[in-house]
């Protein structure tokens, strides 16, 4: 029996990466960034750089040791190997696809290597726009649950008729009034929560 298919993204979802890239940042540019001042999605408004300035320090980040050794989100490891016995995995992340080597370093670093079947890389090389939205590699690929930290994601599968979850971040803590396909977890375990609860809403027999 084929099992039911969830889309996770990769950054704050699974992996630790703002608070590392933060560091990576306080050190070169003497800041105090802190994971709770991203009160905002958009890092242009938040470091008051252009879209290309960010682009080349996170080129020169994926270098460093504050990448190499970056963490996994608490209980991420073992909430997705607990959830592999009836669930198959798959990743897609806003990360273009010149960033594919440094996310498969951390992936085969922090996760086993069954436990997904697939990492697409939905960003392009210019910017943060996707060449393809979410919800739609979920109907591509047979998922029936979209995993993201950023709000139009998730209601954008919503809109079109995808389940998903919002993890709680800082920059989308603040939103009270989701769409009815959309559950909020704070964390993985919560996640998990919410899958078990809605499995048979979110997979039908």
């Amino acid at each position: 029996m084929e099992k039911k298919k969830i889309l996770w993204d990769a950054d704050e979802v699974l992996i630790k990466t703002t608070p590392a890239f933060d560091a990576y940042l306080n050190q070169k540019f003497n800041l105090n960034l802190k994971y709770e001042d991203h009160i905002t999605f958009d890092l242009t408004e938040l470091l008051r750089m252009s879209e290309s300035e960010i682009k080349k320090e996170e080129r020169l980040f994926y270098e460093t040791d504050f990448y190499l050794n970056i963490e996994a989100k608490e209980g991420a490891h073992e909430v997705i190997d607990y959830l592999s016995e009836s669930y198959g995995h798959l990743i897609a992340t806003g990360r273009s696809i010149s960033d594919e080597k440094h996310l498969h370093l951390t992936l085969d670093r922090l996760f086993k290597p069954h436990h997904f079947s697939s990492v697409h890389h939905m960003g392009g090389e210019h910017g943060y726009s996707l060449k393809k939205q979410k919800w739609e590699k979920c109907r591509e690929e047979g998922a029936g649950l979209v995993i993201d930290d950023y709000h139009k994601t998730v209601f954008n599968a919503a809109n079109n008729g995808v389940h998903a979850i919002l993890m709680t971040a800082p920059w989308n803590k603040g939103l009270t009034d989701l769409p009815k396909l959309v559950s909020r977890a704070r964390n993985m375990y919560e996640a998990v929560e919410v899958i078990e609860r809605k499995a048979k809403i979110i997979w039908p027999e």
